[in-house]
């Protein structure tokens, strides 16, 4: 079998890439949580493609196909628009993350050189304790620029590419029955529409795209969520006076929470229903827990992160002291191998100060700013 017979004949159809989708109403497609003009796609179908995205073939025309139902004009025009935003605003996302993590290894590089000159200035007359700390800085940041180039930047840039092709897909419905590819006669017309799209890329700006969608006039970040009744936000599992959000809810929100700007208030609005004042209680109570629930584990995060420096502080004190009253006692293979665990138990260390501690500390200032969400139910 060819390594791309795959692609040939579940993906490629009259020189494009089509994907099929089943929906039996426009729920399937669009989260019905989300509010009219802030509608977002379902988790049903977000999971759907995110399964397909790794085997699209590059650098060719991309053409989704929705059968299942007939939509009506409206109904189709806000599916094409909600997949239109979620892809640009998923490629605007990969591409800042892209900017960040070229940063970082650049900032790694210039400390990886630092290091190397730091090396060489170290004359044969330093205490060897002294050359093993110098070398730790080295040996860990030329690691990390590796590691950050072959394991994150080029996959990042694979992903840009694909969602650079999703963006601009070309979104078509056959409705009842699906046609499973691309009609001859229009593959044409959809490859240049899909090109058209692809460069239109001043369209896809992160920020305007974001606030678009969560910011308003008064600088709230505001996540709109359409609920009939409490059932729609409650898990039917829950006991009372302990109540969780349903499951799909929390996806949603999940869905939002990248987005939200790091400064100014959060406001989670309930609109589309009717509640008592006994159930709007009880929905403030499940999206206090929801909030509690994620400090609570950031917490956890945070101190373990902190709890995991202690102990290799500890242990790199104990390495020290045994490097250095071994330097003179023990044979070249021991004092070799004695060398070996404290490079190791320095670069975990440094490693969980620079990225563990950092990273679990703005994660818990983040999810502790979010739990202090105001609830509005209208």
């Amino acid at each position: 079998m060819k390594d791309n017979s795959f692609q040939e004949h579940y993906l490629i159809s009259n020189g494009m890439v089509h994907l099929g989708y089943r929906a039996d109403s426009i729920d399937d497609i669009v989260c019905h949580y989300s509010a009219k003009g802030y509608e977002t796609l379902s988790s049903e179908f977000l999971a759907t493609f995110d399964e397909i995205v790794p085997h699209i073939p590059e650098k060719m025309p991309v053409a989704l196909e929705i059968s299942g139902c007939s939509f009506s004009e409206d109904e189709k025009s806000v599916i094409e628009r909600t997949i239109w935003n979620h892809y640009h605003i998923k490629l605007s996302g990969i591409k800042q993350e892209n900017k960040s993590t070229f940063i970082k290894m650049c900032w790694f590089t210039l400390s990886f050189v630092l290091s190397g000159i730091l090396l060489f200035l170290v004359d044969d007359n330093t205490e060897n304790i002294l050359v093993q700390y110098a070398y730790l800085p080295f040996w860990f940041f030329g690691y990390r620029v590796l590691i950050y180039l072959i394991l994150d930047l080029i996959p990042q840039f694979k992903n840009l590419h694909t969602y650079e092709q999703l963006a601009g897909a070309k979104v078509f419905f056959s409705g009842i029955s699906p046609i499973n590819d691309v009609p001859v006669d229009k593959a044409g017309d959809y490859s240049a529409e899909f090109d058209s799209n692809v460069k239109n890329k001043e369209a896809s700006d992160y920020d305007s795209m974001v606030n678009y969608y969560l910011i308003e006039e008064d600088g709230s970040a505001v996540i709109s969520c359409v609920a009939t009744g409490v059932d729609d936000v409650i898990r039917k599992t829950s006991v009372t006076g302990y109540e969780m959000l349903n499951t799909e809810l929390e996806e949603y929100i999940d869905q939002q929470l990248p987005y939200i700007p790091e400064d100014g208030d959060t406001r989670l609005e309930f609109t589309g229903g009717e509640f008592s004042d006994d159930e709007e209680r009880t929905v403030i109570r499940a999206v206090t827990n929801y909030y509690a629930f994620r400090v609570e584990n950031a917490k956890k995060e945070y101190r373990g992160s902190i709890h995991r420096i202690v102990w290799f502080l500890i242990l790199m004190a104990a390495a020290t002291v045994l490097l250095f009253c071994t330097e003179h006692t023990v044979d070249k293979a021991t004092l070799e191998f004695i060398t070996m665990i404290f490079w190791l138990i320095g670069d975990y260390l440094i490693e969980f100060v620079l990225l563990g501690f950092t990273e679990a500390k703005a994660n818990l200032k983040r999810i502790s700013r979010l739990a202090e969400t105001e609830v509005q139910i209208k």
